[in-house]
């Protein structure tokens, strides 16, 4: 046998033993068996009502006492609150329910001695949960201290040595107070829906209502006209109305604190309705807001009571009235006359001895004005350079208001725009001198209320008599 063969004969020979043996002790193993299944331990059973064979709940702790009932197995109410009260009752009704339930699958001790009571904060108990039923059967259950991670508190049955621990959100009332009840939210109305809006700061009253029917002049109208505090109707500027009130200065939500103990016909209040601030609201649906507002509390909040309802005097803070404070102009559409051109016909600029006319001619489809003449001064000009001054002039906005009444004498310029329809009266637009800045303006037979700048109406005339000249 050479060396070669003889070293393979004994590398086979390795081989085989440790096979043998590895498979020798596999044959000696036995098979492991499974772990016996281990049964979900029932949870302890603290309370377990259903809410309509219950009659009441108190609460008892250190500084005060709630006490829920019902008569009648569905609605709950407080007792000893007082007669304005309104209760979250969708909150009340679920800390009844989940009160009348207690169950806890922690038990911290079974056979638990006065010393370790006392370590629980059960000897005498932090609270005391008292259940009567239907049937006038007492159920109380003591609640201690938390545990020291604040997830729970340790409890028992009334008697029991039994201690569990129940978790901090099911016991969460009984730490609560009569106030955490208490609806604090004004009426709501649905703002897409108003109907109604009116302020008054300062003996200055804002106002607004829906528009009824459309202007002659003006092919897209607003949804509300403003009409205080002015002489004269005005279109609302919605956009900015909604800015204000969305996002600015958004209307109040929630009462701060409710007073019911005091007195709202108590002078020092200011809550006379003839002279206080008010803000009065409604929608569609029939939702009302109508706040009295009153004097200062020194600390940010005004004393504010219901218009339309009794109820208790309450603070709302002056954030939440900011509105009041906005300026009634600034709600204000500034467009002197914002008419459209496929309502316009003619527009007449009088300054002195001097005239413009700007005409349109229809020909072809009433909303189509490309077939249409444009003319100034009998001179036919392109419609783009027409259009272009037509912009300018409804483009002119109010300023501001007329401060200083001033003698009127007679209107630098008159401007009477002419309608598609003949049958519809013209409109006369007059701007007065007031100053060396600013025009004051009439429309028609209305009060004169509102400035323009000057610059503005010279702007368009300067363009308006360039545009006369047009290819001459």
């Amino acid at each position: 046998m050479t060396r070669k063969t003889r070293n393979l004969v004994i590398s086979l020979l390795t081989l085989m033993v440790i096979a043998a043996g590895f498979l020798f002790t596999r044959l000696k193993e036995k098979p492991e068996e499974a772990a016996p299944a281990v049964e979900a331990k029932a949870p302890e059973i603290l309370s377990d009502y259903t809410v309509t064979n219950l009659r009441s709940i108190t609460v008892v702790n250190s500084d005060k006492k709630m006490h829920f009932f019902n008569s009648d197995g569905e609605n709950w109410m407080i007792s000893d609150v007082p007669d304005n009260f309104r209760i979250l009752k969708d909150r009340l009704a679920v800390e009844i329910r989940t009160l009348s339930k207690l169950q806890s699958r922690t038990v911290i001790s079974e056979d638990t001695d006065e010393a370790r009571l006392t370590e629980f904060g059960l000897n005498p108990p932090e609270a005391m949960i008292t259940f009567k039923d239907n049937d006038g059967e007492i159920l109380s259950v003591e609640v201690g201290k938390a545990n020291p991670s604040d997830t729970g508190r340790y409890s028992r049955l009334s008697g029991s040595q039994m201690v569990v621990l129940l978790p901090s959100y099911a016991v969460g009332a009984v730490f609560s107070s009569v106030e955490d009840f208490r609806n604090m939210n004004l009426p709501a109305v649905n703002m897409e829906k108003l109907s109604y809006f009116e302020y008054r700061h300062n003996g200055t009253t804002f106002s607004i209502i829906p528009r009824e029917g459309d202007d002659d002049f003006v092919a897209m109208v607003g949804p509300f006209d403003i009409i205080s505090p002015w002489g004269n109707h005005y279109a609302l500027d919605d956009q900015t109305f909604q800015k204000v009130l969305g996002e600015e200065t958004p209307l109040p939500s929630r009462v701060r604190d409710f007073l019911d103990s005091a007195d709202s016909e108590n002078p020092m209040f200011g809550l006379d309705e003839k002279s206080a601030d008010y803000l009065k609201l409604a929608d569609g649906d029939g939702n009302v807001l109508n706040l009295i507002i009153g004097t200062e509390d020194g600390q940010g909040n005004r004393y504010v009571r219901f218009g339309d309802h009794e109820d208790s005097l309450f603070l709302l803070s002056d954030s939440d009235l900011a509105v009041l404070n906005t300026d009634p102009f600034r709600f204000m559409s500034k467009f002197v006359f914002l008419g459209s051109i496929f309502q316009v016909s003619q527009v007449k600029v009088e300054r002195s001895t001097e005239t413009w006319i700007m005409k349109r001619t229809e020909r072809g489809e009433p909303e189509d004005t490309d077939d249409d003449r444009f003319i100034v001064n009998n001179l036919e000009v392109p419609k783009k350079e027409f259009t272009s001054v037509y912009q300018k002039f409804i483009s002119i906005m109010y300023e501001g208001e007329v401060k200083e009444n001033t003698a009127l004498k007679s209107p630098e310029v008159r401007i009477t725009i002419s309608n598609v329809k003949p049958e519809i009266e013209r409109r006369i637009i007059r701007y007065w001198p007031y100053n060396d800045t600013y025009y004051q303006v009439s429309i028609d037979s209305n009060p004169i209320e509102f400035l323009v700048g000057r610059y503005q109406v010279e702007e368009f005339i300067e363009d308006l008599a360039a545009l006369s000249e047009y290819g001459s």
